[in-house]
């Protein structure tokens, strides 16, 4: 960064107004994401600017950003994490797609944040266990839902247990745990005596469960 650059945002910074507001904005947003190699100091003082203006410009904006952020794998930090906390709406594309949150970030989200937010992870291409675990723990049905369908998330046997029990109020968590590859026939068995006729029949047709079609024969 040249010292001319340095001056500019130092007057901008200087202005209270929300139109020299919106101008440091755009200026840092373009340092940022111009090409071209920065410094550890630089970077983060760019990071620190931004996290401290995201607050004051406009939604559609921070929506934008959001966006650009979601794939960038060496994102402003700060700036990230108060995105991924934002409105449902503008956290999703990072929730959805950003490498840059590890497990740490994904726990902490799951743990302050709206059921939007955490559907939004349980649809990641890869969610591991510990995230899966914390969704399940939720116990909100529409993540629930979304991980089952999400074949990139690690749900464990305990998980898959309390989900079990879970749909004896949800016919349609029955169907996707049945749908679900892997799903231990203990855990279909116990869902064959709450499911609908035709969720039976689709558990008698699994190869590996002989045992439930003798109890129910």
């Amino acid at each position: 960064m040249k010292n001319g650059e340095l001056l500019e945002l130092e007057e901008l910074a200087q202005n209270r107004t929300g139109l020299a507001r919106q101008a440091l904005f755009d200026k840092v947003s373009d340092l940022a994401f111009a090409d071209g190699e920065r410094s550890p100091q630089v970077q983060t003082m760019l990071d620190e600017i931004m996290s401290g203006l995201i607050r004051h410009v406009e939604k559609e904006v921070r929506a934008t950003l959001a966006q650009r952020l979601s794939t960038v794998t060496d994102a402003p930090p700060k700036l990230l994490r108060f995105l991924a906390e934002d409105e449902v709406e503008i956290a999703r594309p990072i929730l959805q797609r950003s490498p840059c949150l590890v497990e740490r970030d994904l726990l902490a989200i799951i743990a302050a944040g709206q059921t939007g937010h955490r559907q939004a992870i349980a649809s990641r291409e890869k969610v591991p266990e510990p995230v899966t675990r914390a969704l399940v723990d939720c116990d909100e049905l529409p993540v629930m839902e979304t991980l089952l369908r999400n074949p990139g998330a690690d749900i464990s046997r305990t998980s898959l247990r309390k989900l079990t029990d879970r749909s004896r109020e949800s016919e349609n968590l029955s169907r996707l745990l049945i749908a679900r590859p892997g799903l231990p026939p203990e855990l279909a068995h116990r869902m064959f005596w709450w499911v609908s006729a035709a969720l039976r029949a689709q558990i008698l047709d699994f190869s590996d469960i002989d045992e439930i079609r003798r109890t129910a024969e």
